[in-house]
């Protein structure tokens, strides 16, 4: 059965301009560290009226874009672009799951033929294609990701309690890349409980993706090591071993694709992405590992790929103190993009909670135990640090884009605060039952509102009022991009 859909979607697809961006220079043998002496420990306010004496003056109001949202409503897809009606696209009650392009041109969805096989159709400017063939997909399909081009889909197919990884080519139809079979031949599958792929993601620029091969036991609580780390070719179905065992790690990248980070418990390594040969230590740090996991850093990027930070355990520093919620000092770190330059930024004393950098990369939220649990806001070259609320047991949701605000609660029954770097904070939204989604930009967010059946989807401005975009009740699908303005 063919979707009915609508032509006014295939009018207002826009396709999205990647600016060009310079090559960063050839990675070095050797590591030259320049390192700061730490900033001497800062007076802790004592009221959250403080705020940082080097707050910007001025905050500029940034929308971010403007939002088109697909969703599913009793099987029915639907788009709506900000400040339009919504339009149906499908009227046949059987999606089951939809995902947007980045830049918003493409959308792709599931629907269930029957109660043993799934379709994946694609719609862009050319109109509908179904990719899933004659056939079609038995079992279930769970979306992952697209490209970076936007022609290749990744997405598991479910067969309880495995799954196995597949592709769709939005011009060609879909592919199995790795089979639950092809899992349970390594050593010990044949024994686990359930195997699958584990982080999948791909290598930007290219049709190639990186996935961790999990063999997961029955019961008890369980996080896959990232390790050993595959590398697949989407186009052509070959495979290698990326990192093996005892060398993989969690792979992340530059804004640019073109610097691939991988961070473990203990070490931080980096490559070319368009060379991907021995990757390079260019940092070493004290293990954290508890149940059921580990301390895993995460790099944060300067927009232009020129430098990323980390926050790594300081030397000397106690594990054990840390897993059991004491405080325990940390070292902001900034590496260059080549990992040439490496330097120390501040100390500070933290505990097992959020840590959260600014988009500016200029600041820092963090939690600390001084009687309660407090939210601290820092300057990451140590020269402040402030209380900013104290009695704080719950979240950071993170900052919006003008580094100046950000989101938190206190407590789950306690509403969600919108802070300030030059002031108080005030109430995000005077709405009940709240879960944040995300901001849109400086004061822009969206939220979910419960209700008595189920959740609706809001668009919120801070400290004003919302718009509700969507009654979804029990079920809850979409997705959702900024398109330029």
């Amino acid at each position: 059965m063919k979707p009915r859909y609508s032509l006014f979607l295939l009018f207002m697809m826009l396709v999205a301009c990647i600016p060009a961006t310079a090559e960063p220079s050839a990675l070095p043998t050797e590591i030259t560290q320049t390192i700061k002496t730490p900033a001497s420990p800062v007076t802790v306010a004592s009221t959250n009226a403080d705020v940082l004496s080097d707050c910007p003056l001025t905050s500029q109001d940034e929308t971010g874009g403007t939002l088109r949202l697909i969703y599913v409503i009793e099987g029915n897809l639907w788009l709506a672009d900000e400040g339009k009606e919504p339009v149906q696209m499908i009227d046949n009650g059987d999606v089951e799951q939809v995902m947007l392009s980045p830049d918003g041109s493409r959308v792709v969805v599931t629907r269930r033929r029957d109660a043993n096989t799934v379709e994946v159709w694609v719609a862009d400017s050319l109109g509908w294609r179904e990719l899933s063939g004659e056939e079609g997909i038995s079992g279930s399909v769970e979306f992952i990701s697209l490209s970076d081009d936007g022609q290749l889909v990744a997405f598991y197919r479910l067969i309880n309690p495995d799954r196995e990884l597949w592709v769709a080519n939005v011009n060609a139809g879909v592919r199995q890349l790795v089979s639950r079979e092809d899992l349970r031949a390594r050593e010990g599958g044949a024994f686990a409980f359930s195997a699958y792929p584990y982080l999948v993601t791909w290598i930007p620029g290219t049709h190639q993706l990186t996935y961790v091969p999990v063999l997961e036991g029955q019961g008890g609580d369980f996080v896959p090591n990232p390790e050993p780390v595959l590398r697949m070719d989407a186009d052509s179905g070959e495979q290698n071993v990326l990192f093996p065992v005892d060398q993989g790690g969690y792979i992340t990248y530059s804004p640019d694709g073109k610097i691939m980070i991988i961070t473990d418990n203990s070490r931080v390594r980096i490559l070319r992405v368009n060379n991907l040969n021995e990757p390079q230590i260019i940092m070493s740090y004290t293990s954290i590992c508890g149940i059921p996991d580990c301390y895993i850093p995460e790099p944060a990027w300067r927009p232009d790929s020129s430098s990323f930070l980390l926050t790594l355990p300081s030397e000397g520093m106690n594990p054990d103190n840390f897993l059991n919620g004491f405080e325990e000092p940390f070292m902001i770190w900034e590496f260059s993009a080549d990992g040439a330059i490496v330097r120390t930024l501040s100390e500070f004393f933290r505990i097992a909670r959020p840590f959260s950098f600014s988009p500016d990369l200029k600041r820092a939220a963090y939690y600390r135990r001084e009687n309660t649990l407090n939210l601290h806001i820092a300057n990451v070259d140590g020269s402040e640090d402030i209380l900013y609320d104290s009695d704080q047991d719950w979240d950071f949701y993170g900052w919006a884009s003008d580094s100046r605000h950000f989101a938190y609660k206190a407590h789950q029954d306690a509403p969600i605060m919108y802070g300030d770097i030059c002031g108080d904070a005030t109430l995000l939204t005077d709405l009940a039952n709240v879960e944040f989604v995300g901001w849109l930009g400086t004061t822009r967010f969206l939220m979910h509102v419960g209700t008595s059946t189920g959740w609706n989807l809001h668009l919120g401005t801070a400290g004003g009022n919302s718009s509700r975009l969507v009654e979804f009740g029990a079920s809850v699908i979409y997705d959702y991009v900024l398109m330029p303005k």
